[in-house]
């Protein structure tokens, strides 16, 4: 079969006893056939939220490897073999390190369980420098749109309740600045720290679970706008438009909500059940990977994504944790 799709969807399994003995899956989703097309074995496990770098031609995903280490896994979008392997220092966290990467692509940050952050160089693949008390050992973090800072979320019950930035030609922490009500009930649950450009300026994008999204200017870290789901339902994933105009939120249960990517004024739904995994590609066509009623985890793909009739399911291999848009490649199925 040949695809002329424009880009690929990523995603990574989730759970530890559905991957086979070779390690876990690695799935290609088309968005243009509407399907998974590939799916590859990839080594490790308790892998982690992957990226991709910004032209497209490999993959970053976090591992665990022999023993307590981890490893980085460079993934060619070509061929989707294992190129290289980045080992980290420190054992092995409970979800697996979380990766950002430089808007140029010239740097990955993986945090570790320590609350450091490895400072990666993409060519050589090999590690430059740890930075110390960067985040805590839920290690949330993202890279700012001109590279200079890095931002490390700091939690409580795996949600973020404090931001740390880094000037990155300094190498030092600065102090962390916390928002939101930390006397309020913490509850487990996705979260994190994001960079995400809009029609008015850069945000930095805090991201939690049961609590929405905070958006912060990334220099003062002042809190610019809250958004707090109505109607009681719990967020668990986020992205934006390819315009940057609006934001797209999945929700527990509910239909997902659409917003000002400004404002945060809710401008419309989309119907998507809550996913482990949610991602819009350059064209607009919207990804999860879904719970679906009676039907367990699918692939749901909606073009545009407002349209219900524009809606396709699929099945998955697995849970997809984490999905990735990237730039178009020269791999087909």
């Amino acid at each position: 079969m040949t695809s002329f799709a424009p880009y690929y969807f990523y995603g990574v399994d989730y759970f530890e006893g559905a991957r086979n003995a070779e390690g876990f899956a690695l799935s290609v989703i088309d968005p243009v056939a509407g399907r998974l097309v590939g799916v590859r074995w990839l080594p490790g496990g308790r892998p982690g939220r992957l990226v991709a770098h910004p032209n497209g031609s490999r993959l970053y995903v976090p591992a665990g490897a022999s023993g307590d280490t981890f490893v980085v896994l460079v993934v060619d979008t070509k061929s989707l073999d294992v190129t290289a392997k980045i080992a980290l220092p420190g054992s092995v966290a409970e979800w697996g390190a979380t990766l950002a990467i430089s808007p140029d692509g010239s740097r990955l940050f993986a945090g570790l369980p320590t609350g450091a952050a490895a400072e990666i160089d993409t060519a050589t693949n090999t590690v430059l420098r740890t930075i110390e008390g960067v985040t805590d050992d839920i290690g949330h973090l993202a890279v700012s749109t001109d590279g200079l800072r890095l931002y490390g979320g700091l939690s409580r019950g795996r949600k973020v309740m404090a931001v740390r930035p880094t000037v990155l030609t300094e190498g030092e922490p600065g102090e962390a600045v916390g928002f939101g009500s930390s006397t309020e009930s913490v509850g487990g649950g996705i979260s994190g720290v994001e960079i995400m450009s809009g029609p008015d300026a850069t945000r930095l994008l805090v991201f939690q679970y049961y609590k929405g999204i905070f958006a912060l200017d990334p220099v003062t870290l002042a809190t610019k706008a809250h958004y707090n789901c109505t109607g009681g339902g719990d967020t668990t994933h986020v992205v934006r438009s390819p315009d940057g105009r609006h934001l797209y939120l999945s929700v527990v249960g509910e239909e997902g909500r659409i917003l000002d990517a400004v404002t945060f004024a809710e401008t419309g739904t989309f119907p998507a059940e809550s996913g482990h995994g949610m991602c819009m590609g350059t064209d607009g066509t919207l990804f999860v990977a879904a719970i679906v009623d009676g039907e367990g985890t699918k692939g749901v793909l909606l073009r545009p994504a407002t349209d219900p009739k524009e809606r396709r399911l699929f099945d998955l291999p697995d849970q997809p944790r984490v999905v990735v848009q990237a730039a178009p490649t020269a791999w087909r199925p």
